[in-house]
């Protein structure tokens, strides 16, 4: 046993290389990244799926002549869409309990055959009350690197991930 650990003195914490991976046990820290929520190529079917189960019938998400008509190249996604993918990237890192913003700006239009990434990092944290509260800037991005959306969420920390020295 070390004197820092029969001391009760708390380990070093390492320094945190931007674009670092939240590792679980480890102190969540600004600069790290939340799991990346990749997806599949965008097809029609999961555009008909979510147009069923949302309500959102609107042609230019499922029919390329009409979206080709007001000048898109050919269906677009739903931006809701998208927003829920980014939104189940965050709910896959902390419970969604713990989720207390969460803001998007849609910058481009998502189209078929597109493959998104969804990512976070940890812009900063800060305490409100005895919650230690972790700042994120997020976006989607297609495979060539585009971002589709951008957006920033605010989430509660289990005591767990906190580091004494964030």
């Amino acid at each position: 046993m070390s004197a820092a650990a029969g001391s009760g003195a708390s380990a070093p914490v390492p320094p945190v290389v931007p674009g670092m991976p939240v590792v679980p046990g480890m102190p969540v820290m600004p600069g790290m990244t939340i799991p990346t929520l990749h997806l599949p190529p965008l097809d029609l079917a999961t555009l008909a799926r979510y147009a069923e189960a949302s309500g959102d019938h609107a042609p230019v998400h499922l029919d390329a002549g009409y979206a080709r008509a007001l000048g898109f190249p050919g269906v677009i996604a739903h931006g809701l869409l998208v927003m829920a993918w980014l939104g189940r990237a965050l709910t896959g890192w902390q419970d969604q309990r713990s989720l207390r913003a969460f803001s998007c700006r849609f910058v481009a239009v998502t189209l078929l055959d597109e493959a998104l990434s969804c990512i976070g990092t940890v812009r900063a944290l800060r305490d409100v009350g005895a919650e230690r509260l972790a700042e994120l800037d997020l976006r989607v991005c297609d495979q060539r690197g585009e971002v589709k959306i951008r957006g920033s969420a605010t989430l509660v920390l289990d005591p767990k991930q906190v580091s004494a020295c964030a």
